[in-house]
């Protein structure tokens, strides 16, 4: 699958639901490095200074495969602060308790949308547990289940939720939850 882009520094680039600020990069060479090209003397960082840059670089962005940063929590239960600047999947291994998660550094604004994976691996053994409530930055949410019930968690299984995290207003967010259990065949 190809994708056709423009962008420009600091552009906001989406493709699916990846969003990446500040982090796009080309690797076009063509007329960026004569006299009057991007890196050229008369160009925006040449030797004559930054006199305004009005071409763009456009092309085919061929994704290969895309990688997600997963932060692991073990033995927890209460409330999980979890950084979103360092990804937005977590991975719950042998909750001892039901938790809530506060989600930090979420970078939305409003009118955006999101996606925050959650996998609990349920020990084999006593109760299973789940996350009852979400806040964003410290700020509680109204929360929307599927089917209107909070899920419980199934001991021995991987219970996964998944939340859509969307910015209503200024610090206002709704938050839709799913379910869904996997079992070992």
């Amino acid at each position: 699958m190809a994708y056709t882009v423009t962008a420009y520094s600091g552009d906001k680039i989406t493709v699916g639901s990846v969003v990446s600020r500040n982090e796009f990069t080309t690797n076009v060479d063509a007329g960026m490095r004569g006299d009057t090209g991007y890196a050229g003397s008369t160009g925006y960082t040449g030797s004559q200074g930054a006199i305004g840059y009005t071409g763009s670089v456009s092309g085919n962005v061929h994704i290969k495969q895309l990688f997600e940063s997963v932060t692991t929590y073990s033995n927890v239960s209460g409330e999980i602060q979890h950084d979103c600047s360092n990804g937005t999947y977590l991975f719950i291994i042998y909750p001892t308790g039901n938790m809530s998660l506060n989600l930090t550094n979420l970078d939305l604004n409003v009118g955006e949308i999101t996606t925050i994976k959650t996998s609990i691996v349920q020990p084999e053994i006593s109760s299973a547990f789940m996350v009852q409530s979400i806040k964003v930055n410290d700020i509680a949410t109204l929360t929307y289940w599927e089917n209107g019930v909070i899920p419980t968690g199934n001991t021995g299984k991987i219970d996964d939720i998944k939340f859509e995290v969307y910015q209503f207003d200024e610090n206002v967010y709704v938050v839709k939850g799913t379910h869904t259990v996997y079992d070992e065949v």
